[in-house]
């Protein structure tokens, strides 16, 4: 019995020395951490809408309520002049994938960036690469887009072949992007 306690003190001891450590650790690096989120957040921004230099965050208070994919709304300026907007949006796919779209000022998709996603390898993950969401640059945000398996008219993407949960987590997050864009900002 006596065996029991000491290993089970030993154990305890052992535990307690690792998780001061490891509060310590985090403690000395999340300022370090958060600089860098935030720098990828900006780089993540500027690929979006490259006109802007610079982002201030816009509020919106019903956001939650009646725009829930998308968390952060940003507004593009350079030289003191607005450029656009830049939406921070959560999608899902198979899982969830969280992408960065700008509209510039025309109201034109100036960029659609995945940042996160974690779709099946070799199939969604090719909804999300830059050779997919660069077909939707330069398209006007007058009406949602709707996801098609044949060839695309106006308004329709061509879903990638087995990867069409995926592609439509991504033609869903702009369309979110669209819906608000046209209700809230468009008119300045």
């Amino acid at each position: 019995m006596g065996d029991i306690i000491k290993t089970g003190f030993k154990l305890f001891l052992i535990t307690a020395v690792a998780a001061m450590a490891l509060g310590l650790t985090n403690a000395a690096t999340a300022n370090r951490i958060e600089e860098q989120a935030e720098i990828s957040r900006k780089e993540a921004k500027l690929e979006v809408l490259p006109l802007a230099s610079e982002f201030e965050k816009l509020d919106f208070i019903d956001n939650e309520q009646n725009h829930p994919m998308i968390l952060e709304v940003h507004e593009g300026i350079a030289d003191g002049e607005r450029k656009g907007y830049t939406f921070r949006v959560l999608s899902e796919g198979f899982k969830y994938m969280e992408l960065y779209i700008g509209i510039d000022l025309l109201g034109h998709i100036s960029g659609v960036n995945v940042v996160y996603q974690r779709e099946t390898p070799g199939l969604g993950t090719r909804a999300t690469a830059p050779a997919y969401t660069s077909q939707f640059i330069g398209l006007p945000v007058l009406n949602v887009f709707n996801l098609v398996r044949i060839a695309p008219d106006v308004n329709e993407i061509q879903a990638i072949s087995g990867a069409t949960v995926s592609s439509g987590a991504i033609v869903n997050a702009i369309n979110a992007v669209v819906e608000f864009y046209t209700m809230l900002l468009k008119e300045g």
